[in-house]
C-alpha cells in the first residue's frame, strides 16, 4: 500500500486530532493539551478517561518518533505487527515508553527521569501541568480532616489513667487517656483522624472525655479534692479525723477551733503527675455538723459554754 492513506486500524492523526501533515511541534503541543483533560489524576475511577489516556499516549509514542511516524504513514497500524515494519518497544498503548522525550529525559535540573507505567504520575507529570493551577490544586499534598469523637471514663480510669480500644470509621485506634485527665477534657491524637490527600499526613483525632462522677473526690488537675465532715465538738476541742483516700484511708490531726470550710492538704495523696513519679496532694474541706436540734441538758451546757467564752 503507497503513503497516500493508512490500512484498517487505529488512525493516530484522528485519536490526537492533528492533520497528517502536522509538525512535530503542533503534534507535541495538541498531546499536552489533550493529557491535561484525560490524565488518571485528573479523572479519578474514571475508566473512559484512563482509556483514551492510554490512546492518546499510543499515538504520541509513535507520532513523536520520526522513523516510526514514517512506516507508520507508509503501513499503518501493522507497522508494529510481526511483519509489518518497525516493532515497537514493550508496553507501547501503555503510556509509552517514547514519552520520556517529553515528560522525562532531563529535568529542569538535568536529572535523568524516566517515564513508565509504574511510577507516580503526579511526579512524573509535574513539569507538564506546572502552568495549570487546577492540575497544581488537586496533586498538592493535603493533610487529612480531623475527627471529632466522645468517650466515656470512669472515675478511677481518669485518676490513674487507662488505654482504650476505639473503633473509628471501620478503623481499629489505640488512644492513651493520661492520669489526671478532668471531666470535659479535651485531647488530640496526632495522625489518627482521615488520611491525608496525595501524600499528605493524617488528620487528628479530637477526643473528648466525659468522666464518671465519684461519690466522695472530685479532680483538679493532679489534686483530689473531697470534703470530710465533723463533729462540732472536734472542730472546737481539735482531734484525729479518719480521711478516705484514693487508696484507702488517712489520719488528720485538726487544731483546735477549726473552722467550718477550712482546708488542709496531705501531700502526694493526689494524681499521679504525667511522665513524672511526683502525686498532686489531696485537698480536704472541712464541714461542722452543727446538731438541729438539742435536749434540754446539752442546751444548758451549750449555754454555759456560750456565758464562758463570751465573758471578757
Amino acid at each position: 500500500m503507497g503513503k497516500e492513506g493508512l490500512v484498517a486500524g487505529k488512525d493516530y492523526y484522528a485519536v490526537l486530532g492533528v492533520d497528517k501533515k502536522a509538525s512535530e511541534e503542533e503534534i507535541k503541543k495538541k498531546f499536552r493539551k489533550l493529557a491535561r483533560k484525560y490524565h488518571p489524576d485528573m479523572n479519578p475511577d474514571n475508566a473512559a478517561a484512563e482509556k483514551k489516556f492510554k490512546e492518546i499516549s499510543e499515538a504520541y509514542e509513535v507520532l513523536s518518533d520520526a522513523k516510526k511516524r514514517k512506516e507508520y504513514d507508509a503501513y499503518g497500524e501493522t507497522f508494529q505487527q510481526p511483519g509489518g515494519g518497525f516493532h515497537s518497544h514493550p508496553g507501547a498503548g501503555s503510556y509509552g515508553s517514547d514519552l520520556n522525550d517529553l515528560f522525562g529525559g532531563r529535568t529542569a535540573g538535568g536529572r535523568s527521569r524516566t517515564f513508565t507505567s509504574g511510577g507516580n504520575p503526579s511526579d512524573i507529570f509535574s513539569d507538564l501541568f506546572s502552568g495549570s493551577a487546577g492540575y497544581q490544586q488537586q496533586v498538592r499534598p493535603r493533610k487529612g480532616e480531623n475527627i471529632s469523637y466522645a468517650v466515656e471514663i470512669s472515675f478511677a480510669e481518669a485518676v490513674l489513667g487507662t488505654e482504650l480500644r476505639l473503633q473509628i470509621n471501620h478503623r481499629k485506634v489505640m488512644v492513651r487517656i493520661p492520669p489526671g485527665t478532668n471531666n470535659n477534657s479535651k485531647l488530640r491524637v496526632k495522625g489518627k483522624g482521615q488520611p491525608g490527600v496525595h501524600g499528605g499526613s493524617a488528620g487528628d483525632l479530637l477526643l473528648q472525655v466525659k468522666v464518671q462522677p465519684d461519690e466522695t473526690f472530685t479532680v483538679k488537675g493532679h489534686n483530689l479534692h473531697c470534703k470530710v465532715t465533723v463533729p462540732l465538738t472536734t472542730a472546737i476541742l481539735g482531734g484525729r479525723v479518719d480521711v478516705p483516700t484514693f487508696d484507702g484511708k488517712a489520719v488528720l490531726n485538726l487544731p483546735p477551733g477549726t473552722q467550718p470550710g477550712q482546708r488542709f492538704r496531705l501531700q502526694a495523696k493526689g494524681v499521679k503527675k504525667n511522665k513524672t513519679e511526683n502525686y498532686g496532694d489531696e485537698i480536704i474541706e472541712i464541714v461542722v455538723n452543727i446538731p438541729k436540734k438539742l435536749t434540754p441538758d446539752a442546751e444548758k451546757l451549750v449555754e454555759q459554754l456560750d456565758a464562758i467564752i463570751s465573758t471578757p
